[in-house]
């Protein structure tokens, strides 16, 4: 009967893990306005992205 508590709670775990990683994180909008890139570039210069 043990094992099949150990099996059971590592299958909840998994499931459990599975579930958070797909979970999306919600973006403050402060980060996605054009002065937050704008800042970013400026405190790094040697950025060649554009």
């Amino acid at each position: 009967m043990p094992h099949i508590m150990t099996i059971f709670c590592a299958v909840i775990a998994v499931i459990a893990l599975v579930f958070f990683s797909f979970q999306q994180e919600e973006v403050p909008k402060n980060l996605l306005n054009d002065k937050a890139q704008h800042s970013i570039e400026t405190l790094n210069p040697n950025n060649t992205e554009a």
